[in-house]
């Protein structure tokens, strides 16, 4: 039958006549009443609903001279071994998800819910929180499961992840510290969005009046963030500063940043791409109003009608469009505002 279900899920028509039926079914048949027992079968499970005003044959096993494929009953397969599971799993798991994939989908994903289904039925769920690698182990002895191996969303599509207790936790943050600046009462951070700004800055931190330089790796600056206080468990006061790419992308990972602490742009590195020439690229980031508007404020009106021109016409200034030492330079000599 698996085979009958791939023939009709590659048939393109919606419609199909009982010649066209016997056509593409004849490979899987040996005579007239097999076919009619396939077509009967097919029919009991509403995978083709006939067409009434078409009529039916006058023979003993009366087939509609045309039907109706219903796709959405082609995974009939799936109910059947979706059926099985469900009677023998542990009740919390959920599988409704795979009554509109493929059997392959649910063929992919069976050994881990075994797994799953044989923690529960031993173990039940934790009662304490824990962290997603040590989730990962106890479920499936490889604690990089959760987050590297679609462990996560195999998880939500059963309905089991909040039921972990999954604790979040996100990336370390890769920052690196000036030792002169540990003791002042007030401590300033910037954060660049690229690896290779990062690279050229780092000589000069100890140059400057900062406290760390940290690398905010796109959009993983976004969770990593969290563990600032944690890592740089210093008193005072601390005030950041970030510079990213000036795209639609960099802008917007400002934007939500500045949602989880106050993030001053850094104007002086900003105003200093400007100078330079576009670069062509990154048509593909999607539009985002209110994080643009947010941005450009912070800037002159000439510079605002810069930015906003150059990224309409599809251009972008990228960090590294300024040298090791116009960073570097920049860094040491700009005057960074004092918090009040």
């Amino acid at each position: 039958m698996k085979q009958v279900f791939d023939v009709l899920k590659s048939y393109k028509k919606q419609i199909l006549s009982l010649g066209t039926l016997e056509t593409l079914l004849t490979p899987f048949v040996d005579s007239y009443e097999s076919f009619s027992k396939t077509v009967l079968e097919l029919e009991s499970r509403e995978v083709l609903l006939p067409i009434k005003s078409k009529g039916r044959t006058g023979r003993q096993l009366s087939l509609a001279l045309g039907y109706r494929l219903n796709r959405q009953r082609l995974n009939d397969t799936v109910i059947d071994t979706l059926q099985h599971y469900r009677r023998i799993f542990h009740p919390a798991i959920n599988l409704d998800d795979y009554y509109t994939k493929s059997n392959q989908a649910f063929e992919q994903d069976l050994v881990a819910l075994i797994k799953i289904d044989q923690y529960l039925q031993t173990h039940g769920f934790p009662e304490s929180e824990q962290s997603s690698p040590e989730v990962s182990f106890l479920l499936m002895h490889d604690e990089k499961w959760l987050d590297e191996q679609g462990g996560r969303e195999l998880l939500k599509r059963i309905r089991l992840y909040d039921q972990f207790n999954i604790r979040s936790v996100a990336d370390p943050l890769s920052m690196a510290i000036n030792p002169h600046q540990l003791h002042t009462s007030v401590h300033r951070h910037l954060i660049v969005e690229n690896k290779a700004t990062f690279h050229s800055l780092l000589p000069a931190l100890v140059k400057t009046n900062f406290s760390t330089l940290i690398y905010g790796q796109g959009k993983a600056i976004l969770s990593s963030i969290s563990l600032f206080d944690d890592q740089f468990p210093v008193s005072g006061k601390h005030q950041f500063y970030y510079f990213g790419d000036i795209d639609r992308e960099g802008i917007y990972i400002w934007h939500l940043l500045n949602q989880k602490r106050d993030m001053t742009l850094a104007v002086p590195f900003y105003q200093a791409c400007l100078t330079k020439t576009w670069a062509k690229g990154k048509t593909h980031h999607q539009v985002r109003e209110q994080a643009l508007a947010d941005f450009l404020r912070v800037f002159d009106e000439t510079s605002q009608h810069q930015i906003a021109s150059t990224l309409n016409s599809g251009y972008y200034y990228p960090q590294e469009i300024l040298t090791t030492e116009e960073l570097q330079t920049i860094w040491r000599e700009s005057r960074w505002g004092l918090l009040t």
